[in-house]
């Protein structure tokens, strides 16, 4: 009865941690593992190319032509023509990210109020603090002055839902499968 029982609440233990995973694949109009051609027929030429020692590419593209705002697609080094992240950076209320109806330039209490508390918060530096969120797949940047100036999503999706270690054995069919039924 007890073995029963440990193995039920085993059970629930997992399925409730299975079902709290906050994956967002959506931010700002694009989404991830969506092909790099999409995004080179909204933005046309890329302002930045940044390409990283792993093999990851980085382009950044102009939201404002002032450079204060813009978005970032990764592609991950296994198939540089799908997205692995994005990231939409800039201050400013008009910026409509489309992401859990925020928007970008809101207070940080504002956001913590919309999204939760945050499981992390480092500080980055001159960029204010990136607040991290466990079984998700988004972070946030508050710039110095408290405001949401960057929202990014990446696609970890094999991380949290891992592949099944299963093995497949093939074995030849019996006689039984090769003879005509009557």
């Amino acid at each position: 009865m007890k073995k029963r029982t440990l193995i039920l609440a085993i059970l629930i233990l997992n399925s409730s941690f299975i079902f709290s995973q906050d994956i967002i694949s959506e931010l700002n109009g694009f989404k991830l593992r969506q092909f790099r051609e999409a995004v080179k027929n909204e933005y046309k030429e890329p302002f930045q190319v940044n390409k990283f020692d792993d093999g990851f590419i980085a382009e950044i593209y102009l939201i404002k032509p002032d450079s204060s705002a813009y978005v970032i697609f990764e592609y991950p080094n296994w198939n540089k023509e799908i997205i692995f992240s994005i990231q939409i950076y800039g201050a400013f209320k008009e910026i409509n990210p489309r992401f859990k109806n925020i928007k970008m330039g809101i207070s940080e209490s504002e956001l913590i109020k919309q999204i939760g508390k945050p499981s992390n918060s480092k500080e980055i530096g001159e960029y204010g603090k990136v607040l991290e969120y466990e079984n998700t797949n988004y972070s946030f940047e508050i710039n110095k002055r408290g405001k949401l100036s960057s929202i990014k999503i990446v696609d970890n999706y094999n991380e949290v839902y891992p592949k099944p270690n299963v093995c497949l054995l093939y074995t030849s069919p019996s006689p039984r499968d090769r003879q005509k039924s009557r």
